[in-house]
């Protein structure tokens, strides 16, 4: 006990100090606090199903003796030993005293009834407080299941604990030493709570030695260190087909895992085995290296009661073995004969390239599951992951609410879609000690930007391994929402020019075979008279679009041949799809497609040469001038109202950008007769004044002295908004009240009679307004 003391009083720790019989044969606790004597609590009531104590001939009896602690610097808190938290008039007493905490030291095998009503005590005090169930391991006396309970928020409460017992917060039973962080001035959630409010409770190391030892063995016997594994279970979360992969692992004996880059098939890999050796299995862990080797001591690893983990044994991201076929059939049927569990993962395209022909052989199918996005994480559970990741690394800026919600934020707007994606913002160096938002953001931005080129990564590979029909299948729908007969049409006759131009030797293939092997990453959608393909998340269109636009071969031998033939489609709609598609992805382009963009430009469809115009407004700056001032041409003396419209307002939204070249265009249209032009100038450069007013009031000007046409544009403009311009306005129409041209100096007078009366006398005798040279 002395020991204790000058623990706590060195470390300046309360200690409880679980229970005896101390020599009077009563129970009792010592409470140890620095710099005070040790207080004993005495066990007032005997357990109800009989107690023995360590004396030979005499039994225990019961104590009278009990310490309420208040106002310690950990704040105020009872003590209560097994049986008396029976006592509801005790417990009653003491709850009285306004205390914070409650400690329970017990002995007994009827832990989950405990529960239950600890779980009602926290419900029932209204100030709020924390139980603190410390309950010993002994065979056929206690089980252990210590807890802690307090009045948390639903979103903090795990479910798997106790779906009956609301308020348990923490459980552990086996030998434990948990610590955990307790807000004692709000024992209750605060109102209102929002995503950011943090737990009242927050545990910051549980750690169980017996658990502990079991992991160090497991991953001993791997041969993995890294923190990330070695924690496995305090950071792993499941993926939603979890419990069923582990029940074919179970019932099958062998299971191949595939899905999609970054959606953790080797950390599942992992929890697989180490779930297996907690089973009472022995680990087995086969690194990178070709299942050939493997294969040669699969009669020794396949013992009873092993477990083993293959790593892509036939390549990381193309087809490494060729004796594929044999090796998995050899495989299901081995593993058979022994009580064994056997785990393979690897890339979905090399098991995919082989799965109808071994189904025919051995039932592959029937052992392979699936990690892919959009199906394995949900939002809740990449929160969730989030969430362990922060608890276990701890990085800086998750003390700053406002950085903590952006990292949130990303996995809402599917920034961060994968479990890597965000185990690497957690784990980057850049981020690990910065408060600073920007460096967040960058680091956030890098991550996703990783994770689309993981999937263009399967993309050229495909590629590489000369599937040249599935690449250009995927054209299609990254160029847009195509039907599925108008790229069937295309297919065989795009095929046919890439085996003739380009030699490329392609197999063809059956149409529908290509949409079953894309069945994860595409999908099929009905619009009426309509079926569409499109990718089905954009995990998966954002990795072709790198693939596409960062690999030359690709971009030049499948992409542009394929946006090249269906510009020139007969349906108008398909070729508005195409110059859609050119402005979507217009800065990844390699080259800027100008041949198509001007034959589109001539395109017979109004609708898509409004796409080229609103195209060249807007990305002005990365064309050639000639060639864009030669389009711009075109459009601004487009017969079709509709197209002038659409690239003029584009234009005066982008006004910045260009306004010299916006400027001449602005002016073209001006010169054109017709109520529905001289309208549109008028909408333009009210748009323009509204973002851009220094430069409306000097295009005003340079209208004033242009031609006929343009200056009576002038004057239509004075009349509609010569309140924005003030006293610029009334010396442009003084001005203009002396023009030679009779329509142009009548307008200008009109506007002034009925605008600027005080002006009205100062016609002169040929009916102009006197003026002053202001220029």
């Amino acid at each position: 006990m002395d020991d204790l003391k000058n623990f706590a009083n060195e470390t300046e720790t309360i200690i409880i100090g679980g229970s005896f019989y101390n020599e009077e044969r009563k129970n009792v606790c010592p409470i140890i606090i620095p710099g005070h004597e040790i207080y004993y609590n005495e066990k007032i009531n005997l357990s109800p199903v009989g107690e023995d104590s360590p004396y030979d001939d005499e039994g225990p009896i019961s104590g009278e003796n009990l310490f309420i602690i208040k106002n310690s610097p950990f704040g105020s808190f009872g003590v209560l030993i097994c049986a008396d938290y029976l006592d509801d008039e005790l417990k009653t007493q003491i709850y009285k005293k306004n205390i914070d905490f409650m400690f329970v030291v017990s002995l007994n095998t009827k832990s989950d009834e405990w529960h239950v009503d600890m779980n009602r005590d926290c419900m029932k005090n209204k100030e709020g407080i924390y139980l603190i169930y410390a309950n010993s391991i002994m065979e056929n006396a206690a089980t252990g299941k210590s807890a802690i309970f307090g009045l948390i928020h639903n979103k903090h409460i795990d479910p798997k604990l106790h779906s009956s017992v609301k308020y348990k917060f923490m459980e552990i039973i086996d030998e434990n030493i948990i610590v955990a962080d307790f807000n004692i001035r709000h024992k209750k959630p605060s109102l209102p709570n929002n995503i950011k409010t943090g737990t009242i409770i927050k545990p910051i190391y549980p750690y169980s030695s017996k658990k502990a030892k079991v992991l160090t063995t497991f991953f001993n016997a791997i041969g993995l260190n890294e923190k990330r594994y070695k924690q496995i279970d305090d950071l792993y979360v499941p993926p939603n087909n979890f419990e069923s992969i582990y029940e074919k692992l179970k019932s099958e004996k062998i299971v191949f895992l595939i899905g999609d880059p970054e959606m953790g098939k080797t950390y599942t890999s992992f929890k697989l085995l180490l779930d297996s050796y907690r089973d009472g299995y022995e680990p087995v862990y086969e690194e990178k290296s070709g299942l050939e080797n493997h294969l040669l001591k699969i009669d020794k690893l396949t013992a009873d009661k092993k477990a083993i983990y293959f790593e892509d044994p036939w390549g990381t991201t193309e087809l490494k073995c060729v004796d594929i076929l044999q090796d998995i059939c050899e495989l299901i049927e081995y593993v058979h004969k022994y009580d064994t569990r056997i785990i393979i993962t690897s890339r979905k395209k090399i098991i995919r390239g082989v799965e109808e022909i071994i189904d025919n052989l051995c039932d592959l199918s029937g052992h392979l599951e699936e990690l892919n996005v959009g199906s394995a994480y949900n939002e809740d559970s990449l929160k969730e992951l989030l969430q362990k990741y922060i608890r276990v690394f701890t990085p800086k800026w998750h003390e700053t609410d406002e950085l903590v919600q952006l990292v949130y934020s990303a996995i809402e707007n599917q920034t961060l879609k994968t479990p890597m994606s965000i185990q690497k913002v957690i784990e980057s160096n850049e981020a690990v000690n910065t408060t600073d938002k920007e460096i967040l953001k960058e680091v956030i931005h890098k991550s996703a930007e990783r994770t689309d080129i993981a999937f263009g990564a399967e993309i050229k590979a495909i590629y590489k391994d000369k599937d040249f029909d599935k690449i250009g299948f995927l054209c299609f729908p990254l160029i847009s929402s195509f039907e599925i007969e108008l790229i069937k049409n295309y297919y065989d006759d795009f095929l046919t020019y890439l085996n003739d131009k380009l030699r490329l030797g392609i197999f063809f293939k059956e149409f529908d075979s290509l949409i079953k092997w894309f069945n994860k990453e595409l999908e099929v959608y009905n619009l009426p008279n309509q079926r569409l393909l499109k990718f089905s998340h954009d995990y998966y269109k954002n990795g072709c679009i790198h693939a596409v636009f960062t690999n030359k071969e690709i971009y030049d031998n499948i992409f542009y041949p394929i946006l090249d033939n269906l510009s020139k489609d007969q349906n108008s709609n398909t070729r508005l799809k195409v110059s859609n598609s050119i402005f979507d992805y217009f800065e990844k382009f390699p080259n800027i497609p100008t041949d198509l963009i001007d034959n589109l430009c001539n395109d017979k469809n109004s609708d898509v040469r409004v796409s080229v115009g609103k195209l060249i407004a807007n990305k002005f700056e990365l064309f050639d001038p000639i060639f864009a001032r030669k389009i711009l041409r075109k459009l601004s003396k487009d017969d079709e109202i509709e197209v002038k419209i659409a690239v003029g307002q584009k234009f005066a939204e982008n006004f910045d950008k260009s306004p010299n070249v916006a400027e001449i265009f602005i002016r073209n249209l001006s010169s054109y007769d017709g109520d529905d032009v001289r309208d549109l100038v008028i909408e333009l450069f009210y748009t323009i004044y509204l973002k851009f007013p220094n430069h409306a009031k000097e295009l005003l000007k340079k209208f004033s002295n242009d031609d006929d046409d343009v200056r009576m544009t002038a004057c239509d403009i004075l009349e509609s908004y010569h309140n924005l311009f003030g006293s610029l306005s009334e010396r442009l129409l003084l001005s203009l009240s002396n023009d030679l041209n009779y329509n142009v100096r009548s307008s200008a007078e009109t506007i002034l009679t009925e605008s600027y009366e005080d002006h009205y006398d100062e016609l002169d005798e040929d009916g102009g307004f006197v003026t002053e040279d202001f220029f």
